[in-house]
């Protein structure tokens, strides 16, 4: 017996309020929406009247969620593709639901959208468990800094930028003097006291711009962004000087502290966020055995001095070679050593000097990697070869690449970009 078509509808709700989901009907020529199911519950209003048009809709939504739900929508209308948002809706208390909308349109024979269906569906909880994972993931537990993983991106990202730049930074390690010895006399709850309090104190005396994060159980590392070497010093002085000021309150009594500095500046004293934080690390352990409760910099000795000049004079004379078409290809064959024909080119990349000599990629790649300007070499190896290949057809050649490189999704997007239209080069 077939149902009672009357009973559709109710039946409907029914299986929405059982899912815990509503649909919605949207009409957008009246720009009226119906709303099937307790959309009302769901989203902490007093009834659905209150989102019962497009524009009362957006007027409840998150202000950062307007412009990416709109850039949807109008996806789905002009590009028919699918409409697929998560966004936040103000409940009558003032906080904000998080919901999935899923919907599609029903277009005219112009082509003109006239309705929207959908579902939309309760997403607070997983967007809660989603924050809390994102925060475990990058920031420390008890002092709410970052964590030695998410420092070290941020450290890599300021690296970078002072190699492009041509500006100087530092990186300060900060040790808490002693702190095992409050741990074992007065317990963990007053080490952790002292921790979150050293914490906060770093906070109140470096700039806004300053990246601090909690690298070890007594040990925090800072990020100084534009900050030429003779200001480190200072900057380390203000942390000495912050730290031991007052005593510290715990549940055991007031613990006096003092902390010990290692710095390393970038991009002088090292190129890389491993180089950087391992040199600190060692002026740091310097700077306890000196008597702690002091600032000791990293100081690179004489061959090292030697080593950094002549790495800078080389990647000084790389660049130049390239602005001047001075970097090119060695092809040399590779054999099928069943038939013995070429099987393809692998391109060697040379340098030109400015004497004409032909230097290898072993004298200066390495150098290159350290300064941090490898992807650009490697970009400038894809661009001539796919010239090679489209001025050569139907020669293969095959190119080296950094591991830094092959990992990087630039150089993917790049690869994409270059040969999108071009079947007849990449195989």
């Amino acid at each position: 017996m077939a149902p009672d078509e009357k009973d559709v509808p109710h039946r409907l709700e029914a299986a929405l309020t059982a899912a815990g989901d509503v649909a919605y009907d949207w009409n957008l020529a009246t720009d009226a929406i119906a709303w099937h199911g307790s959309v009302a519950s769901m989203l902490g209003v007093a009834d659905a009247g209150v989102i019962a048009t497009g524009r009362a809709l957006a007027g409840r939504l998150n202000p950062d969620d307007l412009l990416l739900r709109q850039q949807r929508l109008n996806a789905h209308w002009t590009r028919r593709t699918t409409f697929d948002c998560e966004f936040r809706v103000r409940a009558d208390n003032g906080g904000f639901a998080w919901v999935h909308d899923r919907g599609t349109a029903v277009f005219e024979e112009t082509g003109r959208p006239v309705l929207m269906h959908g579902v939309w569906r309760l997403i607070t909880g997983r967007k809660a468990q989603e924050l809390r994972l994102e925060h475990a993931a990058n920031y420390d537990e008890l002092t709410g800094h970052f964590n030695k993983k998410r420092l070290r991106e941020a450290l890599d990202h300021i690296v970078s930028s002072s190699l492009r730049s041509a500006s100087a930074g530092a990186y300060l390690a900060v040790g808490i003097d002693k702190l095992t010895a409050v741990n074992d006399a007065l317990g963990y709850e007053a080490a952790d006291a002292v921790i979150v309090a050293v914490g906060q104190r770093l906070d109140r005396c470096l700039r806004v711009s300053d990246v601090i994060g909690r690298v070890g159980g007594d040990r925090f590392g800072i990020v100084l962004a534009n900050c030429a070497e003779e200001h480190v010093a200072v900057a380390a002085e203000k942390i000495l000087s912050a730290a031991s000021h007052l005593p510290i309150a715990t549940a055991s009594g007031p613990v006096y502290v003092t902390v010990s500095i290692g710095s390393a500046t970038f991009p002088e004293q090292a190129k890389t966020s491993y180089e950087v934080m391992t040199r600190a690390e060692t002026a740091l352990a310097e700077a306890k055995r000196a008597g702690r409760n002091c600032f000791i910099p990293y100081r690179l000795s004489e061959e090292q001095q030697r080593q950094h000049r002549m790495g800078m004079a080389l990647g000084e004379r790389v660049q130049r070679a390239l602005r001047e078409g001075r970097l090119v290809f060695a092809y040399q064959p590779v054999v099928d050593t069943d038939t013995g024909a070429v099987d393809y080119y692998e391109c060697l990349l040379r340098m030109i000097g400015e004497d004409g000599s032909i230097i290898a990629a072993g004298e200066f790649v390495p150098i290159i990697e350290q300064l941090g300007f490898i992807r650009v070499i490697d970009r400038h190896v894809l661009e001539k070869a796919v010239a090679e290949v489209a001025a050569h057809p139907g020669i293969c050649l095959g190119f080296n690449i950094s591991g830094l490189t092959a990992t990087d999704y630039a150089w993917l997007r790049a690869i994409t970009t270059l040969l999108r239209g071009k079947p007849d080069i990449a195989r």
